[in-house]
């Protein structure tokens, strides 16, 4: 056996109680403390708190899971969003991912209810049941010919909206930026096997894009998804 070196027992001793210190920074020596070590203004997924997707006890439907992760993405988009300066649109693939994200996990919510509908006794034909729902309207249809168009077409680009504020022998004040969803033309949806949102609905689909930014429509539509789920629990 050699005898250690005490320069090397020195710095054996400082490089342990620096991985000590990085441990601690990230939580993993004590887990009852661990924290949200990610920006504090990034939304805190682990204690997340739902004001649409909450689901009522007892419930069989299992899209309820997807819904909150739905709202999560919601959460994330709103975060991307604020991080843009009015001027230059900066994080655009970061904001643009955001709504990807959104648009995939708000289909997979519906895709889980259709395929709930699919393997339960006695349970109407899912498509002409969706159908047949108030909140089944032009915004949820909408969103989901843009997660459609985007899987199987191409993506197509959120336009932004400059706020500008203009006074009498004042500079120009940049008030904020609107992120609005892309519109839809009659040639997109005929590139669509089958497209929720038809010719006849371009009309309502672009007011309402030109009257709300992306979060606000994107809430309507979480809001209205939730309605159509918990009006399936008497079906599942």
């Amino acid at each position: 056996m050699t005898d250690t070196a005490p320069a090397d027992i020195w710095r054996f001793e400082i490089e342990k109680r620096n991985m000590k210190r990085f441990l601690h920074w990230f939580g993993w020596l004590n887990q009852s403390k661990r924290k949200n070590l990610l920006p504090k203004f990034f939304p805190d997924l682990e204690n997340f708190t739902y004001r649409i997707a909450i689901s009522p006890a007892n419930t069989k439907i299992l899209a309820w899971g997807k819904l909150r992760e739905c709202e999560r993405r919601l959460a994330i988009y709103r975060w991307a969003a604020e991080l843009n300066n009015p001027r230059t649109p900066q994080h655009r693939v970061l904001l643009n991912d955001a709504v990807s994200a959104f648009l995939l996990t708000y289909e997979a919510t519906v895709q889980f209810l259709k395929n709930q509908f699919g393997v339960t006794p006695n349970a109407p034909d899912f498509d002409q049941w969706l159908l047949s729902q108030p909140e089944y309207d032009i915004t949820v249809r909408g969103i989901r010919t843009l997660r459609h168009f985007e899987a199987h077409v191409e993506s197509k680009p959120q336009p932004r909206t400059v706020r500008i504020s203009l006074s009498v022998g004042a500079s120009e004040r940049l008030d904020g930026v609107d992120w609005k969803l892309p519109k839809l033309q009659s040639s997109d949806i005929a590139k669509l096997r089958n497209s929720p949102l038809k010719p006849q609905h371009l009309s309502d689909w672009h007011l309402i894009v030109d009257g709300n930014d992306a979060p606000a429509v994107f809430g309507t539509c979480l809001s209205r998804l939730k309605d159509i789920l918990s009006r399936a629990e008497a079906l599942l």
